[in-house]
């Protein structure tokens, strides 16, 4: 959901990785970064044995470092300065992903900020098969035979769309999609 309550709607299922990274996607990090995303967080990158948690963007100081909401576990996380860590994210059909370290000791229980320094190098993989166009078209959804719901196609691709709607629609619900193509 966004800010206004919307849901958005993805129609596309099929997937293909394709990478890019590097120096380049370090810069452009800071504008794929949303307070309140959720990150995967990893402990131990360098072993085979992941310890791997949800958390959640809190904030950032470009170029500096990444601020998270403390993980939620059953036993208290020690963590050190220098601790070598790995994050990743799932944002507009990419995949995000970069190493990195502990910022600063976390040795105190309660404490609700993680802080993690700025990487120097961030990957990315597009997880969608068709690249697409992001437009705002207004259209009118019918679901299940109800009355008809406005909403708008935000993106557009060969293989499919995805809609903002005032609703939820569980994935795999057919729908009748409605909208005029003059409109651009």
């Amino acid at each position: 959901k966004d800010r206004a309550g919307e849901t958005r709607v993805s129609m596309n299922t099929q997937t293909q990785a394709s990478k890019s990274g590097g120096k380049g996607a370090v810069r452009e990090l800071e504008s794929h970064l949303a307070v309140g995303n959720e990150v995967l967080l990893d402990l131990s990158p360098k072993t085979s044995t992941a310890v791997r948690y949800k958390t959640t963007i809190l904030g950032w100081e470009s170029n500096a470092l990444l601020i998270f909401e403390m993980p939620v576990t059953r036993q208290f996380l020690a963590l050190r300065k220098g601790q070598a860590c790995a994050l990743r994210f799932l944002k507009d059909g990419e995949i995000w992903a970069f190493h990195s370290t502990i910022a600063q000791d976390s040795m105190h229980k309660g404490e609700r900020a993680l802080y993690i320094s700025w990487p120097r190098e961030v990957s990315r993989v597009s997880v969608r098969k068709h690249e697409r166009v992001v437009l705002r078209i207004p259209c009118q959804v019918v679901i299940g035979g109800e009355s008809p719901l406005a909403g708008a196609i935000m993106d557009l691709s060969v293989g499919g769309c995805g809609l903002l709607l005032s609703r939820d629609v569980p994935t795999g619900t057919e729908i009748l999609l409605t909208f005029n193509s003059s409109e651009g």
